[in-house]
């Protein structure tokens, strides 16, 4: 493997609305990430679990979703390598 896969983490996020047994109430928010590479899974009902799901996989990341390092100007920069995708043409 090279270094960029090694330290390569995909996962899949699934939210839907589940309705309630309780008469009148509102459905709730559900979902479930799945670590693509370990086919480990996490069911939730809160957002800000699919954060604490992947710090398990990049501790050394800020686990603070407001703070992240993630700046448009971060992800904009391209890894030696990395083609853009291109739109498929109409």
């Amino acid at each position: 493997m090279t270094p960029f896969a090694e330290n390569t983490h995909a996962f899949v996020v699934r939210i839907w609305r589940e309705p309630r047994e309780i008469s009148g109430a509102k459905p709730e928010w559900r979902g479930v990430i799945e670590h693509v590479p370990s086919g480990k899974r996490r069911y939730m009902n809160m957002l800000d679990e699919i954060v604490t799901f992947i710090a398990l996989y990049a501790p050394d990341m800020q686990q603070n979703a407001n703070t992240t390092n993630l700046s448009s100007e971060g992800t904009t920069k391209r890894r030696a390598g990395h083609r853009k995708r291109r739109s498929p043409k109409t």
